[in-house]
């Protein structure tokens, strides 16, 4: 791999299919590690560019209590199962026009503060101890090939941001949205340690 030239162009692709495979030399390993050596911003700075990307620009204009805007879950217990119900969320925001208990956006943090990953659907993977297989969970992946490089503080924190969508525009799916969160997080200087997660 040419470190010098993907370094230039990394921000510019989206990695081929063979080019999203995880194995050591990869290209995701390669950007984790750039995105790693990169400051954290902060958790409520990324809180707030991720409303500002749904209101302001995507225009949302759901009608959404504050309070309900994002759920912010800061004490997650890693060795166990099934703490977040969806179907919580799904109940206190579908009167704001939540159409399915999949359409929300969330995001995983490192212990260094980092953001982890950029996902969409009901499908957070917070269980460090279940029996999937890192194939299966990419992010999961990326994290482990950082700590196993010394860098312990990259290891997964017990917090998670959920964002429900509300009167998705018609034309868009949640994975349009899903694709423009991460993006203007990495337009305002962001690092995600799984980079392209939000575009697969």
């Amino acid at each position: 791999m040419d470190e010098t030239k993907i370094e230039k162009v990394y921000k510019w692709i989206v990695p081929s299919v063979k080019n999203r495979a995880l194995h050591e030399g990869c290209l995701r390993y390669y950007v984790a590690e750039i995105q790693a050596n990169m400051k954290p911003v902060g958790i409520k700075t990324v809180k707030k560019y991720v409303l500002e990307f749904l209101y302001d620009v995507l225009g949302l204009g759901c009608g959404l209590p504050k309070g309900k805007m994002v759920y912010d879950y800061d004490k997650i217990d890693l060795t166990k199962p099934r703490q977040i119900s969806y179907s919580t969320i799904f109940n206190e925001c579908k009167a704001y026009g939540m159409k399915s208990i999949s359409d929300i956006i969330w995001i995983r943090f490192t212990k260094s503060g980092h953001v982890a990953v950029v996902a969409a659907s009901n499908d957070i993977s917070y269980y460090e101890n279940d029996n999937k297989t890192n194939e299966k969970m990419p992010s999961r992946k990326i994290i482990s090939h950082l700590m196993a490089m010394n860098r312990d503080n990259y290891g997964w924190s017990d917090r998670i941001l959920i964002f429900p969508l509300c009167n998705i525009p018609e034309g868009l799916m949640r994975s349009d949205i899903e694709a423009g969160v991460g993006n203007y997080l990495i337009s305002k200087n962001v690092p995600i340690l799984d980079y392209y997660s939000h575009i697969f």
